[in-house]
């Protein structure tokens, strides 16, 4: 049977922090599911289909995907593909909330810079992983009731925001994760067996 690859979409911005994307695909590649490939535009996303790929990634604004490109993402989840909304693909829906019944979450407002406690959450789909703390920005979102609460942000002055969930699309499952844009989030630990963890389950892998 032929290897699926990973699809990485990330377009939208002005100045991609290469750093991360290409530990991300390094991470897929060498340990986590096999091949991953990534696509500079979200015209990437026409050639997205379960018998080629396994799961898609995004960080791209969702403010450049065009009709036929949204369906096309939603066929693939709902026919059993994994997605994870990462960062600016979940923040970015302050303007139009289109992937709104796919994420399972609507947008609040956004945070100031400050310092955070990330606390992941018990629930029956994400492999536990440690509290930490980060400096980041943060948008709050409110998530719907297909939604599981999967880790919180916990601000000093006690306010807490959804950092990451999971939900199932048709025959699907999606991991959204807010960390952050920073650099220096990505290269906490903790942080990133979150979003191992998160690929492990939207891809169907044990840890």
């Amino acid at each position: 049977m032929k290897k699926k690859y990973v699809m990485i979409v990330a377009s939208g911005f002005l100045r991609p922090d290469f750093r991360i994307l290409y530990k991300i695909k390094s991470s897929i590649s060498r340990t986590w599911a096999g091949p991953a490939r990534i696509f500079w535009s979200s015209k990437g996303l026409e050639r997205l289909n379960t018998r080629r790929h396994s799961v898609v990634i995004l960080l791209f604004n969702s403010q450049s995907i065009t009709g036929h490109e949204m369906d096309r993402l939603r066929k693939f989840i709902h026919a059993g593909g994994g997605a994870i909304f990462l960062n600016r693909a979940v923040s970015s829906q302050k303007e139009s909330n289109i992937f709104s019944d796919i994420i399972g979450a609507r947008y609040n407002q956004d945070r100031e810079l400050s310092e955070f406690r990330f606390i992941p959450r018990d629930n029956d789909f994400l492999d536990k992983t440690k509290e930490t703390r980060v400096n980041e920005t943060f948008c709050e979102f409110t998530l719907q009731n297909e939604a599981v609460l999967c880790s919180e942000a916990v601000h000093s002055e006690g306010s807490t925001l959804p950092s990451s969930w999971v939900k199932t699309f048709g025959k699907g499952r999606v991991f959204c994760f807010l960390p952050g844009g920073r650099l220096s989030t990505y290269r906490n630990p903790d942080i990133w067996d979150h979003l191992r963890s998160g690929f492990n389950w939207v891809s169907e892998r044990k840890s």
